[in-house]
C-alpha cells in the first residue's frame, strides 16, 4: 500500500531531495525543518526545508549567507526547490554545512565551563557578529537558541531567517521586523509605542544586535533576563547576582546593555575586549563557573504547578497587582526552553508553542546551572478567546482607563507582538489577560 505524501516536517529517512538523501531530522522550527543529510558518501550537510510553499525567508537567509564569511557562521553550499508534500507544492531548501553542538545556556549549565571559556565562547560570538556587521547584514535575533557551541568550544551563529541587508525587501509588516522580545533594544521598544510605530517602520542597526549580545551574555552568567530599560527598573550588575562573574565582564555587559546604542560599542571591540579580559585572566579565571545561593534567591520558584489557573484563588489579588503579576509571567514565559543537541536550536511551531505553560518557562530561569535535579513541570494549555467571562473574572463595568470590555468580562491588553504564544488570549490582533475579581469582604457578621 503506497504511502500517503508526508509534509515537509516529517519526512522519511532516506528520503532523496534532488541529490542529497536525508539520515535523521536535527530539529523544527517555525519556518523550517532541519535535516541532516549527506550526497554521493560526502560528510553531512544541514538542509534546511521550508514548512511553507514558496517562503521568501528562504532567499533573504540565503542571500545573508553568501555575504558573510566567518568560522563561526555556517557556509551556504546550495539552495532548490522541493515539490512535494501533501498538495505537491514547491518549498524551497538551503544547504549549508553542518554544525555539531547544543545551544549556549543548555551549553552553559551542563558544561560547567571555567569563567575565561566563558569569556572566550561570548568574544567567538562576537566575532561571528563582526563579520556580520561587516557583510553589511544584520542578524536581529541573536539569542542563545541561535548559538550552538560544539566539541572544542567551536561555536556557531544560526538562524539568519530574521537578518537583513542592504535592499533586502520587506517580508513582514508592522512596526518591529521578527525577533525575540527579551532581546529587543530600548529603541525597538519605544518605536513600538510611539504613536508612529504603524507609519514609520523600526530601521534597525548593529547596535541592536549588540545589545541582544548583552542580553544573551547577562542571561547566560545570571541565568536571568536583564528588565527592559523602558521599564525603569533597577538592572542588578552580573557580577552582585553571581559572584563568579569577573568584574571586567560584567562591566563589559553593561556598556552591550547600555541604553545609548553609541555607547555600546561595535561588535569588533567589544570581541577585542573579551579576548583581552581572557587572556589577562589569572589562575581563578579557570574555576569552574557556578551558580550560587545568591544567584538563586532573584530567580523564580522552581516549583510550579502548571494548572489553569484558579480563579477564586487569585481573585484575594487587587486588579491592579493581578495584571502586574500576570505581566511578569508573561515576560518569563518568552524565555527559550532548552534544546537538545542538533544542528540548529528546535522551536516550537506556532500551533505547538500555544500550548507550552508560562509555568515551564518560569522555571527554566531556575534551571541555570542547576545545584539540584530540575522540576518536572507539566505544560499549560493555552485556550482561544473565551464566548463569555471566566469563572472569578471581573464583570462590567470596566474602568476606562487600562481595562476592556470582551464577551462580558473585563480584560488587560498587553503590548505585546502577535503571536500571543502562550502569553494572553488573542483577540481581534490584540494579547490580552484577564483581570480578576476583587474579593469583597464578608459583611455578614457586621451590623
Amino acid at each position: 500500500m503506497q504511502q500517503p505524501p508526508l509534509p515537509p516536517d516529517a519526512l522519511w529517512p532516506d528520503t532523496e531531495i534532488d541529490t542529497w538523501r536525508l539520515l535523521d531530522r536535527a530539529g523544527c522550527g517555525t519556518y523550517g525543518a532541519v535535516y541532516r543529510a549527506v550526497r554521493n558518501g560526502q560528510d553531512p550537510v544541514a538542509l534546511k526545508l521550508a514548512l511553507y510553499p514558496g517562503d521568501k525567508r528562504f532567499e533573504r537567509e540565503a542571500e545573508l549567507l553568501r555575504r558573510i564569511h566567518h568560522p563561526s557562521v555556517p557556509r551556504m553550499q546550495a539552495s532548490g526547490q522541493w515539490v512535494g508534500g501533501p498538495w505537491e507544492k514547491s518549498y524551497p531548501y538551503l544547504v549549508m554545512d553542518w554544525a555539531d553542538g547544543v545551544p549556549l545556556y543548555q551549553w552553559a549549565r551542563s558544561t560547567h565551563p571555567t569563567g575565561r571559556q566563558v569569556l572566550q565562547i561570548l568574544a567567538k560570538l562576537g566575532r561571528a557578529l563582526q563579520a556580520t556587521h561587516e557583510a553589511g547584514c544584520l542578524h536581529r535575533d541573536v539569542k542563545g537558541d541561535n548559538v550552538l557551541v560544539g566539541p572544542g568550544g567551536r561555536l556557531t551563529l544560526v538562524d539568519f531567517g530574521c537578518g537583513t541587508y542592504p535592499g533586502a525587501p520587506p517580508l513582514t509588516e508592522g512596526p518591529l521586523a521578527p525577533g525575540t522580545r527579551p532581546y529587543r533594544s530600548p529603541q525597538a521598544l519605544k518605536h513600538q509605542r510611539s504613536p508612529w510605530r504603524n507609519i514609520t517602520p523600526y530601521e534597525a542597526s548593529a547596535a541592536d544586535d549588540v545589545y541582544a549580545l548583552g542580553v544573551t551574555a547577562y542571561r547566560m552568567v545570571t541565568g536571568l533576563y536583564p528588565p527592559p530599560s523602558i521599564e525603569k527598573a533597577a538592572r542588578p550588575l552580573a557580577h552582585t547576582l553571581n559572584p563568579n562573574v569577573r568584574p571586567e565582564l560584567s562591566a563589559l555587559i553593561e556598556r552591550m546593555l547600555s541604553e545609548s546604542p553609541w555607547r555600546r560599542g561595535s561588535a569588533e571591540e567589544l570581541a577585542q575586549a573579551l579576548e583581552a579580559t581572557a587572556a589577562g585572566a589569572g589562575p581563578e579565571a579557570d574555576a569552574p563557573f557556578v551558580i550560587t545561593e545568591q544567584v538563586r534567591t532573584h530567580v523564580l520558584p522552581t516549583t510550579v504547578r502548571a494548572a489553569p489557573p484558579r480563579w477564586r484563588e487569585l481573585a484575594r489579588l487587587t486588579p491592579a497587582f493581578a495584571a502586574v503579576a500576570a505581566y511578569a509571567l508573561i515576560y518569563f514565559s518568552l524565555q527559550e526552553a532548552p534544546q537538545t543537541p542538533g544542528a540548529f536550536p528546535l522551536k516550537a511551531r506556532p500551533e505547538e508553542s500555544r500550548k507550552v505553560g508560562m509555568a515551564r518557562a518560569a522555571a527554566d530561569a531556575a534551571r541555570f546551572f542547576p545545584l539540584t535535579p530540575a522540576p518536572s513541570v507539566v505544560p499549560v494549555v493555552a485556550y482561544d478567546m473565551p464566548s463569555r467571562a471566566l469563572k472569578g473574572q471581573k464583570r462590567p463595568p470596566c474602568r476606562p482607563r487600562g481595562e476592556v470590555e470582551i464577551n462580558g468580562g473585563c480584560w488587560v491588553r498587553l503590548d505585546l507582538e502577535l503571536p500571543c504564544r502562550d502569553a494572553g488570549y488573542e483577540y481581534k490582533g490584540k494579547c490580552y489577560v484577564p483581570l480578576i475579581a476583587e474579593e469583597r469582604p464578608d459583611t455578614s457578621g457586621l451590623r
